[in-house]
């Protein structure tokens, strides 16, 4: 090989190992903040504890009483359902034997002819 290829393959491999180290040391700070940046973040949400719990609790208790709620809405809505269902099966039934008469009243008048 050509001195000067040699020169110019070893120049090529510094840069590299050079662009590689920046590489690996940039991605390393940035993980250090985000690591610096969540413990930060727990270090605040201790500092507003009192307050913060406060409105969770209150968060909570709405949570709870619009639970209790909708379950109420769920059952009164099934009730009305099972009664609206049950109504629909009786006219139904009562279609069905004024169906069943109209037939049987149709079939005497022509057995009677």
């Amino acid at each position: 090989m050509d001195g000067g290829l040699v020169a110019v393959f070893i120049i090529l491999v510094i840069f590299i190992g050079i662009i590689s180290i920046i590489g690996v040391t940039s991605w390393h700070k940035q993980e250090l903040e985000k690591i610096r940046a969540r413990k930060q973040g727990e270090g605040s949400t201790v500092q507003m504890s009192d307050e913060l719990r406060a409105e969770l609790r209150a968060l909570k208790e709405q949570v709870l009483a619009l639970r209790d709620t909708t379950t109420k809405f769920d059952l009164s809505f099934d009730a009305i359902l099972d009664g609206v269902e049950e109504r629909l099966k009786r006219v139904e039934e009562r279609q069905l034997s004024q169906s069943y008469q109209t037939t049987d009243d149709a079939q005497k008048l022509t057995a009677g002819r």
